[in-house]
């Protein structure tokens, strides 16, 4: 037979009454701010979104990795445009003198 779990299960920590949750794929009580993600199948803390780009899901873990990662992409996105205005730049000046 089955057993059957209480959907949600309360804990005293510092004081304090915190609800955890019960995940039924994963079968696990969630810690607080933890969310299943339906792509990856697994149970993510502090769970953001799924990144297709980086192939799994950002959360607490690697959140500042994912910040590097665009912030460094939108830098080289940058450098690329602006190599590109400037060989477009040179071109017209060469084809005008």
């Amino acid at each position: 037979l089955k057993k059957i779990l209480p959907r949600s299960q309360g804990l005293v920590i510092n004081g304090r009454v915190v609800t955890l949750r019960y995940c039924t794929t994963c079968n696990i009580y969630r810690p607080p701010r933890c969310s299943h993600c339906k792509i990856c199948d697994n149970c993510v803390d502090r769970f953001d979104h799924h990144c297709p780009w980086v192939g799994n899901c950002i959360g607490r873990r690697n959140y500042y990795w994912f910040l590097l990662f665009t912030f460094s992409s939108a830098i080289y996105g940058t450098y690329i445009v602006c190599l590109c205005l400037r060989a477009l730049y040179v071109q017209g000046a060469d084809d005008l003198g």
